[in-house]
């Protein structure tokens, strides 16, 4: 199975190399000829561990010529801090003062980060299938196994649960861009962030400004730790999209952009 979603955002806007300050990143960017320079603030788009920029390829084709649209793949860096660091470095590149981000698993942890690190940069956000407190999915067993084994074996252990599973375009995706357009020092570094990080203090956002979304059959995101993100953001708007999985930007993606673009003030086509 492939993505024919993938094939067109390919067609259309290939992911381009970017030379940041803190490293190689990678970028979709897309602003269509004739998009108003006053329209709505563009839309940043942070992946989680397991994917790159174009994993959002339903939304970027959904909302290209509505919004100017960019989709970030991290530098091959440790740290949440440093992650949101390059975040604000790619915003600076696109000469973004401001923008709406969607964000999803790691990501949405980034862009926590990127909230506390530069609030006034942030004009909303959606915070998909994330989490305020990776402890519950750390252990000093995977950190021993992913430091000791190395790139290469961690990425083996997941590409085979990957090829294991039933035929998808989720599992098509990551087959693309977490078996071939990721390296595997690249998911080590993604891994060792979640493995190391610490719990982030919940970050200044107006009221109505702020997404979670949530599925309630995630395998990664347990339902304790669905609890404490929406403790940590009590003024925030709160949906749960059924049967969706950890990817529901893929699994359920006509709900999801319904349900992201009424929140972001996109128009539906």
């Amino acid at each position: 199975m492939t993505s024919l979603a993938l094939e067109a955002l390919r067609e259309q806007w290939p992911a381009q190399a970017l030379d940041l300050p803190s490293g190689r990143a990678h970028l979709t960017h897309i602003r269509e000829p004739g998009l108003s320079a006053h329209a709505a603030p563009p839309v940043l788009f942070l992946p989680g561990a397991h994917g790159t920029a174009e994993v959002f390829c339903h939304q970027l084709l959904a909302w290209s010529g509505k919004r100017e649209l960019a989709a970030f793949t991290y530098p091959a860096l440790i740290g949440a801090t440093a992650l949101a660091q390059s975040v604000l470095e790619a915003m600076d590149y696109l000469g973004w003062a401001q923008a709406d981000i969607v964000s999803t698993s790691l990501g949405g942890f980034i862009a926590q980060h990127v909230m506390l690190k530069a609030p006034q940069r942030v004009h909303r956000v959606v915070l998909g299938n994330t989490f305020i407190n990776p402890a519950p999915v750390q252990s000093p067993e995977r950190l021993e196994f992913l430091q000791t084994l190395g790139a290469q074996a961690a990425k083996d252990e997941l590409m085979a649960r990957i090829n294991a599973a039933r035929p998808s375009e989720m599992q098509a995706l990551q087959q693309a861009l977490m078996g071939q357009a990721q390296s595997a020092e690249t998911l080590l570094t993604r891994l060792l962030t979640i493995q190391l990080a610490a719990p982030v203090s919940p970050g200044p956002l107006k009221p109505g400004r702020m997404l979670i979304i949530e599925c309630d059959n995630d395998p990664m995101v347990s339902e304790a730790m669905r609890l404490e993100m929406r403790a940590a953001y009590p003024r925030a708007q709160q949906a749960r999209i059924e049967g969706g999985g950890h990817n529901p930007f893929v699994t359920r993606a006509l709900q999801y952009n319904t349900m992201v673009s009424g929140f972001l003030g996109i128009e539906a086509s």
